[in-house]
């Protein structure tokens, strides 16, 4: 007869219970680790944020596109800024980092509205959530490549 703790270690490792293991019975599923747990909730919490960050562009790119109104574009925002706190909650959740192409996203959908925005203040004086000239749209891409390809290279070297 083995000891008592040599027959929870070896429970723990077939993933079974001890009346199992002790009587013979039928084998349970194994229950996840509290981490294992985290990190299931912390990779859906980080997907959720790339979501809310995409549906705050978007919502501002309708209500503009709708009413020509700034507040367009602070609701859209408010929308994303619930997007960061949520990445920051599955962080804190899950106790890891989240994968480099969540990251590399939340970071390019955060950028898009800000570039959009200086673009058509330098051109127009006026801030849009997308470019909507030619001028807009050139400068629009030099921001947005720009801080893109920034934002990556500081991820990569925090990687």
């Amino acid at each position: 007869m083995p000891e008592l703790d040599k027959v929870v270690l070896l429970c723990e490792f077939f993933g079974v219970t001890t009346d199992y293991l002790v009587k013979g019975g039928e084998a349970l599923p194994p229950t996840p680790a509290p981490q294992d747990k985290r990190r299931a909730i912390g990779q859906v919490q980080y997907v959720i944020s790339a979501g809310l960050m995409a549906v705050g562009l978007l919502l501002a790119f309708g209500r503009w596109y709708d009413t020509q109104e700034d507040s367009a574009l602070w609701g859209g925002m408010a929308v994303q800024v619930a997007g960061v706190v949520w990445y920051f909650a599955g962080k804190i959740i899950s106790q890891q980092e989240a994968p480099f192409l969540i990251k590399l996203l939340d970071w390019a959908l955060g950028l898009f509205m800000p570039c959009a925005m200086a673009a058509g203040f330098i051109v127009a004086r006026h801030f849009r959530p997308y470019p909507t000239g030619i001028k807009q749209a050139a400068l629009f891409s030099l921001f947005y490549a720009l801080s893109v390809w920034l934002a990556y290279r500081w991820l990569k070297r925090r990687a």
